[in-house]
């Protein structure tokens, strides 16, 4: 977890805030999920969204592979 921390920290929207603890994370990644909504809400075509990708990168690349189909 440290090392996640560490690499994000460098990143402008850390640095804009001086967000270097796992409360900051947090906060990125609520901030982060009010866009993603946002921005699903306002595309008027089509799409797909893929849960946790990350427990599965073959199951997802499937799932998106067949959306595009």
């Amino acid at each position: 977890m440290q090392e996640a921390l560490e690499m994000t920290s460098t990143y402008p929207w850390f640095q804009s805030r001086a967000s270097k603890n796992f409360d900051g994370w947090v906060q990125f990644f609520t901030e982060w999920q009010q866009v993603v909504t946002k921005l699903i809400k306002a595309w008027p075509h089509q799409k797909i969204i893929v849960q946790n990708p990350h427990v599965s990168w073959e199951s997802a690349y499937q799932e998106i592979d067949a959306f595009l189909q």
